[in-house]
């Protein structure tokens, strides 16, 4: 019965094939579980396979044959660092590999995981992780700068920038600018002479990516370092060298105009001072915001109570007293959980939070009274609370997972 199974596989391989073949222009999935009458899985199983194989790519116009016959790889220890990395993190891989025909991409990672590069560079190659790394260590003339998401760097003098932090930390990092709702990193495989040999490189969706990405930076580093390190003895008669961690961190100086305008001119100062008079530090920093009730005292050492006597808002302060004048600045950067990103101008947010206020007016929420707040994964959490205590009302936020169900 195996037997059976597995030539019936092969068959249905060729029978894609064919079909890729009379249809240049590429198809779709659901078009291929058509044909074989298969499942939606079945067929993208069967895609993934023949891709990673190098026999189908993925382009805009969906799933079509590769341009040339697949070019086999000489099993090197660089090959092997891919599989290394792909069983640290158990997340979608990608070895970018530098051939005498070009860059060859190779990949490795589970059915369902994303995989939004075919066996080639994409012509976006330079909103890649892996592509910041092939031009910020590689002989590689500069791509033509096309947007291929709302974030992609197409600014040469952005770009530049964003490579010679990638030169000075040996780690590349793309959030969304190659493909929306999908983040990655990627470091360089260098020889011991410092040649760049290729790239190696992991994506995850985005909602993951802020919690995952020192585990994959330490992977990525390890696994390039160990791989220079077990290349043949011809290819590395040195040692080769390290990495920079890619926990360092890097120090950037800003403009002096922004620096007299931070809140914090001297960081270092300002910590000396909190030490040596507290009360005094403090009350500085509290006379910045607005007081409905000036306070008595800063600190009533009988009961530790900071500013007693005093009333203040923290919608007002958080919100109200930064308007008109910053109404067009961004006030709030979200994250859903489907790993979209948002930003929210100081305006926009104080319109949604009026709103939310005279909804829970019309629902009879007066002054003083006390409501749950369920806060959904998505990006609008942030703003139950603030027209709460800006109304006089008391709010407590609530999981969406302890809410009940309508």
């Amino acid at each position: 019965m195996a037997r059976k199974r597995g030539l019936s596989t092969v068959q249905q391989a060729l029978r894609l094939l064919a079909y890729l073949a009379d249809h240049p222009e590429g198809v779709g999935a659901k078009e291929v579980a058509r044909l074989l009458g298969k499942s939606l899985s079945s067929a993208y199983a069967l895609l993934h396979s023949l891709m990673e194989e190098g026999f189908v790519v993925k382009e805009e116009g969906g799933f079509r044959l590769a341009r040339q016959k697949p070019v086999p790889l000489e099993p090197t220890p660089l090959e092997e660092a891919l599989e290394e990395l792909y069983l640290r993190t158990r997340e979608r891989c990608y070895l970018a590999l530098l051939t005498p025909e070009g860059v060859r991409l190779k990949t490795r990672g589970r059915q369902g995981q994303l995989h939004p590069l075919g066996e080639a560079l994409p012509p976006e190659w330079h909103a890649l992780a892996l592509g910041k790394v092939l031009l910020a260590f590689g002989d590689f003339p500069l791509p033509s700068l096309t947007p291929k998401t709302p974030y992609t760097l197409t600014d040469p003098l952005a770009l530049e920038e964003e490579l010679k932090r990638v030169r000075a930390s040996g780690l590349a990092v793309e959030m969304e600018e190659y493909a929306l709702g999908i983040s990655g990193v990627a470091v360089p495989l260098l020889s011991p002479e410092g040649r760049l040999l290729g790239a190696l490189g992991v994506k995850v969706p985005s909602r993951r990516f802020p919690f995952a990405f020192g585990r994959l930076a330490r992977a990525l580093a390890e696994v390039a370092r160990v791989s220079a390190q077990v290349l043949p003895e011809e290819e590395a008669p040195t040692p080769p060298p390290a990495l920079p961690e890619p926990g360092r961190v890097e120090r950037i100086d800003p403009p002096e105009a922004l620096r007299r305008a931070a809140n914090l001119p001297d960081p270092r100062a300002a910590h000396r001072a909190s030490l040596e008079d507290p009360e005094a530090f403090w009350e500085g920093f509290a006379r910045g915001f607005a007081w409905e009730r000036p306070w008595k005292a800063v600190f009533r050492r009988e009961d530790r109570t900071w500013f007693a006597g005093g009333l203040t808002n923290v919608a007002l302060n958080a919100l109200d007293r930064h308007l008109p004048e910053k109404a067009q600045q961004v006030a709030l950067l979200t994250l859903d959980g489907e790993g979209r990103l948002g930003k929210w101008t100081y305006k926009e947010v104080r319109e949604l939070a009026s709103r939310l206020a005279g909804l829970f007016r019309a629902l009879g929420v007066g002054r003083g009274t006390g409501w749950p707040s369920t806060c959904p994964r998505v990006s609008r959490p942030p703003s139950p609370p603030w027209p709460a205590p800006g109304s006089g009302r008391c709010t407590r936020p609530c999981p969406w997972a302890w809410a009940r169900r309508p």
